[in-house]
């Protein structure tokens, strides 16, 4: 059976990412002209499960974050909800990971770059910083979920 692997970075500044055999893909969490998540092109981004193919997502589990404002809490929830309406149209299984949990299976604190130091390890070939040197923590957290549930963490 064919395994595809996704983890799910949810936010604005998140990704979404895939692992498939040797083949490691990450995108931008797409976002529309008014800062909402773009929803349709999560679900045109998933792949279909079928017996040929398995499809497996870990989703980080959204929750408020300190000193963050009741705006910016209620907007995270709303984009965080079309990511599950996106994976449940397309039927995705997926699990939803708090992240104490996944960056203690990789020994991680909350310090982004130790993430994407983490990530860089694992996966060499992908950049997780632009071309002005700002880091890609979402491209890293996406995959470090990827892999965590290809590693069997569920």
């Amino acid at each position: 059976m064919n395994k595809i692997y996704l983890g799910i970075d949810p936010g604005q500044k998140g990704a979404l990412a895939m692992i498939h055999g040797t083949e490691v893909s990450v995108i931008e969490m797409p976002v529309l002209g008014n800062k909402e998540i773009d929803g349709l092109t999560i679900f045109n981004w998933l792949p279909i499960s079928s017996p040929d193919q398995d499809v497996v997502c870990a989703l980080e589990k959204a929750q408020a974050m300190p000193k963050q404002g009741i705006t910016s809490t209620f907007n995270y929830g709303v984009g965080f909800g079309v990511i599950k309406t996106a994976l449940n149209i397309t039927k995705t299984p997926y699990i939803e990971v708090r992240p104490a949990k996944w960056k203690k299976y990789f020994s991680l604190k909350s310090d982004k770059k130790q993430a994407v130091a983490m990530a860089s390890k694992l996966f060499p070939d992908i950049i997780f910083h632009t071309p002005r040197g700002r880091i890609l923590d979402g491209h890293a957290e996406a995959l470090l979920l990827a892999y965590y549930v290809k590693q069997g963490q569920v």
